[in-house]
C-alpha cells in the first residue's frame, strides 16, 4: 500500500519540518491501514494501466505500507 504526501508551502527551520514529517508519517499510516482493513472487509475491482479489470481480495495478500515523502528543498 503506497501513500503519497507533499509539501506544497516553503520549507520551515528544521525543528518544524521534523515534526511535520512525523505528523504526516503517521497519517500516511493511518490511511494505508484503513485501506488494507477495507479491502480485507469486501474486495474491490481495481483496473490497472492496461485497462484491464483485477478484483482485489485484501485477505489474499501480505500486505506492507510505504510512504513517499516529495518535500520541497531550501532556496
Amino acid at each position: 500500500m503506497v501513500q503519497v504526501k507533499a509539501r506544497t508551502i516553503q520549507p520551515k527551520e528544521a525543528d518544524d519540518e521534523a515534526a511535520w514529517i512525523q505528523k504526516v508519517a503517521a497519517k500516511a499510516v493511518r490511511q494505508a491501514k484503513g485501506t488494507v482493513r477495507q479491502l480485507r472487509m469486501l474486495p474491490a475491482d481495481m483496473v490497472n494501466g492496461r485497462a484491464r479489470t483485477l478484483s482485489v481480495d485484501g485477505n489474499a495478500y501480505e500486505w506492507i505500507a510505504v510512504f513517499l515523502l516529495d518535500h520541497g528543498h531550501r532556496a
